[in-house]
């Protein structure tokens, strides 16, 4: 695929596409996100980064949900952005996944049936391999609580659902390269 500052910069260019046809302005979070991936274009455009991209294998993402209808536009979403994704819809079946593949980006549902996603988070950081693995939370309760709780347990970042697409877009791409590239 195209080196990481192009795909950054084609997911920002649609997610900014999206803000130019709304009435209302973006909110904080959504200037964060394109703040966070316009510093990592940055800091990717230093010499000793631009040409590590050569010996980076095509990332590859787990999704975690138990609303079916989201988990397909989860897969459906990433896949257009091209980061390959497989997903699942408990945490039991997550970790079966993780113990046998290397995923470069882990997007949890907080509230998974039988094991919650920051239980399952902790549980994957346990694992050497995952230790730093970007963990992105999803969630209908964007409260403070489900934040403290998601960043305890070793996330990452956080998006609020319903999520915007090109933004869920954005986040990935970031968080992946960030940790390609260990800029964590």
């Amino acid at each position: 695929g195209p080196h990481p500052i192009g795909r950054l910069g084609l997911a920002m260019e649609a997610l900014l596409h999206d803000f130019a046809h709304r009435s209302e302005p973006p909110e904080a979070a959504h200037v964060r996100t394109l703040h966070q991936a316009a510093e990592l274009i940055a800091r990717l455009l230093e010499p000793s980064q631009i040409n590590r991209v050569q010996h980076l294998p095509h990332p590859k993402v787990l999704a975690v949900d138990d609303d079916l209808d989201l988990l397909q536009t989860l897969r459906a979403t990433l896949e257009l952005a091209q980061l390959p994704t497989t997903a699942c819809a408990d945490g039991h079946a997550a970790q079966a996944l993780i113990a046998s593949n290397d995923f470069d980006l882990l997007l949890l549902d907080v509230s998974l049936p039988g094991m919650d996603g920051p239980a399952l988070c902790g549980q994957i950081r346990e694992n050497d391999r995952y230790r730093k693995t970007p963990v992105i939370f999803l969630t209908v309760a964007d409260t403070l609580d489900h934040r403290a709780q998601a960043s305890l347990s070793g996330g990452n970042d956080f998006l609020p659902k319903p999520f915007n697409t090109a933004e869920l877009a954005v986040k990935a791409e970031t968080w992946i390269w960030k940790n390609r590239f260990g800029l964590l």
